[in-house]
């Protein structure tokens, strides 16, 4: 019996150091999450130059941002534009991210076969389809 409260004693101990930790991994992932604020052009070789949301600060610049339900912009618009193309999605590319987008976002997911939250982030960004122009043509592949 004192085994077996000893036992208890150390695992609520080992609960209590490991719990914070886990809370303070999320809270930096949460405070290092960026904002997407403009869009980028990027040449993708073999593929072509493609359009991506991006965040860009004097301190930096990533294309691991994230959108959702409430944002605005250049990134907006640039996924509003691929929702369009490449998935037919009848939206607005007025560059705010109202719940037509997400209604879109979401449908993109769920051809992606990803997790459908209707936010956008870097999950979103790497498997659904973005319009790619080429030399003479445009169409829709994955990054």
């Amino acid at each position: 019996m004192k085994t077996a409260r000893r036992l208890v004693t150390v695992l609520a101990a080992a609960v209590t150091l490991v719990v914070p930790s886990v809370a303070l991994a999320e809270s930096a992932q949460a405070a290092t999450a960026h904002l997407c604020n403009t869009d980028l052009v990027k040449t993708v070789t073999g593929k072509g130059n493609v359009g991506l949301p991006y965040y860009k600060a004097s301190s930096g610049s990533t294309l691991d941002c994230y959108m959702q339900l409430g944002s605005t912009g250049a990134g907006v618009k640039e996924l509003q534009y691929d929702l369009i193309f490449c998935y037919d999605q009848d939206i607005d590319p007025d560059g705010s991210f109202g719940p037509a987008t997400q209604t879109a976002l979401r449908s993109a997911q769920r051809a992606a076969k990803i997790a459908i939250d209707g936010s956008y982030g870097p999950e979103t960004r790497t498997h659904i389809l973005w319009d790619f122009a080429g030399a003479s043509t445009v169409h829709c592949q994955t990054l």
